[in-house]
């Protein structure tokens, strides 16, 4: 019973706190609006490069310096140049000799690393830098392995 009369107590104190404390804070008449001629702050977007800062730049602004005249959003006057050519510089593997194989008839074959086996008129295929070298062996002898490039290309993986 004691417990229930507090309680009651409280509720009663709580309202009358807040209707004396809602009286005070209601003006008598609504405040006056006033203008600010301030811009707005403008937040800054997660995705803009370290460093950007928003221009002043207005769209009309932008509209207005295209660079061919026409009216739309999106230019804002500075001309767009080419993009240069990129200078690809391809350099042929070196094929690396194992070791040479004289036959009983005289002629040569070269163990070739990564190849295996070759004997003279043969063409290998060797992958590099993601491209494919087609090289012809010309000539096997005891001073080495006399080559022709043929042919490269870029490697493309079959499914």
């Amino acid at each position: 019973m004691k417990i229930r009369m507090i309680l009651t107590l409280c509720f009663v104190l709580t309202l009358a706190h807040q209707s004396v404390f809602s009286q005070e804070a209601a003006p008598s008449s609504p405040a006056p609006v006033v203008a600010s001629t301030a811009p707005p702050q403008v937040q800054r977007d997660p995705f803009w490069p370290v460093g950007y800062r928003p221009g002043q730049e207005t769209f009309e602004h932008a509209v207005s310096n295209r660079v061919d005249g026409s009216k739309g959003p999106g230019n804002t006057g500075t001309a767009v140049t080419p993009a240069t050519p990129r200078v690809i510089v391809i350099t042929w593997p070196n094929l690396k000799i194992k070791g040479l194989i004289k036959q009983s008839d005289g002629s040569h074959l070269a163990i070739i690393d990564g190849v295996g086996i070759v004997e003279p008129g043969q063409t290998i295929s060797i992958l590099k830098d993601n491209m494919v070298f087609k090289i012809k062996i010309k000539d096997v002898t005891e001073k080495g392995v006399y080559q022709q490039k043929l042919d490269y290309k870029p490697y493309v993986k079959k499914p």
